[in-house]
């Protein structure tokens, strides 16, 4: 796998024609802007204005209305554009998502639905996950249009409503054009800086772990808080999540994190490098894996993970709690079964009082196997930032829309075009930001990556 970063490429029609824009550069950032100032929310109804808003943007660069349409789906909208083309190859898809999480303003510097510039950083709910890529994508598109590019195959854009939450828009959208040859993705794949800010290596998804939540539940008789007893419904709860938080899964390896970290390793250096490249050796390693599970961007690589992200019990603060929540999200490693996964929590909370359950439809989904054009194609366009670094095909530890079409057969390879500092990935939380520079070449990313996998005039 490694020796795809030096895959060549042939010159063709497209290698002067692909780079920058100015226009495009400008537009994704006037895009960008307008897209952050709406809180997309799971069910604010400024989703469904962002929706109307990017649709009106497709038409107003040239989308036929009979080619951009909105559904709504579990209360969620779901916005597919079609770029016509000559038919002379199967269709290809584009991908990214509207909607982001909750942003609690009190938490951040500047006002997480405005964008924001200072220190060389562009900040804003979104701006990373995912609203540049939306951004990029509708202002290459329309620029293409304008320009009179004519593909050899449908282009389809589409852009989910709920990729934060439920994902029924995830669903619908892989059901709509099963004939798609593959899917890139705009929300996932990327760029690695170094402390120096140079340049190590980039990115491309092709797998993912499967993402499953759980609930655990109490209940109990409550009763004044001046007559408190041992049977502490909030007690039984703690307790579990306690016993939770000390289950660690075994690690273990396959081709494509063992590839990963061999590479990333190399790159590292020092004690941890040398950890990663020991482990991706040897998953065995139990000193390598230790050391490698205390730093987060690289845990999910090597083992299954569960972690609390809601508490919740009892309803004042001077009665003794009736009921208790808990949310425990895992991340399970491709091969291991939601199943087993479940009965190690309940073996851990060792607890019948305490109820367990599986939230939602958890979804299960193969890797995807690497083409040699969509990573010929991801090396001249990441040649545009960066010549010569590294590709990288990795496992990424969280799940995007991309699972679902890989479960519906659809080869799908995240390859979002930011380079960024580990240190300076907000994604989900406060202050979310990207380098200011990412916007113009993020916009040249794209319009690399469409005009060679689309072909055409």
């Amino acid at each position: 796998m490694l020796a795809l970063a030096a895959l060549a490429i042939s010159p063709g029609a497209h290698a002067l024609s692909a780079g920058a824009r100015p226009s495009s550069a400008a537009e994704t950032r006037r895009i960008l802007e307008r897209a952050v100032s709406f809180r997309s929310v799971a069910g604010d109804e400024d989703l469904n204005r962002l929706a109307d808003y990017l649709a009106g943007e497709l038409r107003a660069g040239g989308f036929p209305d009979e080619d951009v349409r909105i559904q709504a789906v579990a209360g969620a909208p779901a916005l597919t554009a079609r770029y016509e083309g000559s038919g002379q190859e199967p269709p290809i898809i584009l991908l990214a998502h509207m909607d982001v999480v909750a942003a609690n303003e009190s938490e951040w510097t500047s006002p997480p639905f405005e964008l924001a510039e200072r220190n060389g950083f562009l900040f804003g709910r979104g701006v990373l996950d995912n609203k540049l890529g939306v951004a990029a994508l509708i202002a290459v598109l329309s620029e293409l249009k304008r320009e009179g590019f004519k593909p050899n195959r449908d282009v389809y854009l589409m852009l989910t409503g709920d990729e934060e939450t439920a994902m029924r828009t995830s669903e619908y959208a892989a059901a709509q054009v099963p004939d798609a040859a593959f899917v890139l993705n705009a929300d996932s794949g990327g760029g690695l800086l170094g402390d120096d800010g140079s340049a190590l290596s980039f990115s491309v998804q092709a797998a993912e772990k499967v993402y499953v939540d759980f609930k655990l539940s109490v209940t109990g008789a409550g009763g004044h808080s001046a007559r408190p007893t041992t049977d502490n419904i909030a007690y039984d709860l703690a307790r579990a999540v306690a016993n939770i938080a000390s289950l660690s899964f075994p690690p273990q390896a396959s081709e494509l994190t063992a590839s990963y970290l061999r590479s990333v390793g190399g790159q590292k250096g020092g004690a941890l490098g040398d950890a990663l490249q020991r482990f991706a050796d040897d998953p065995t390693d139990a000193e390598a894996a230790a050391l490698i599970s205390r730093h987060p961007e690289y845990i999910g690589q090597i083992r299954t993970t569960c972690v609390l992200t809601r508490l919740t019990a009892g309803h004042a603060n001077n009665a003794l709690p009736q009921t208790g929540e808990a949310i425990v999200n895992c991340r399970l490693f491709p091969g291991d079964a939601v199943d087993a996964v479940e009965a190690a929590l309940r073996k851990a909370i060792d607890n019948p009082s305490v109820r367990l359950e599986v939230l939602g439809r958890p979804i299960e989904a193969p890797a995807s196997a690497l083409r040699q054009d969509v990573m010929a194609a991801v090396r001249r366009a990441v040649d545009l930032q960066h010549p010569g670094v590294g590709l990288t095909p990795v496992m990424s530890a969280g799940q995007t829309d991309s699972a679902y079409f890989r479960a519906a057969g659809l080869p799908s390879y995240g390859v979002r075009g930011v380079f960024l500092h580990p240190g300076d990935n907000y994604a989900h939380g406060a202050d979310e930001r990207i380098p200011a520079s990412a916007v113009a070449a993020e916009a040249a990313h794209w319009r690399a990556l469409i005009m060679m996998m689309a072909g055409g005039e």
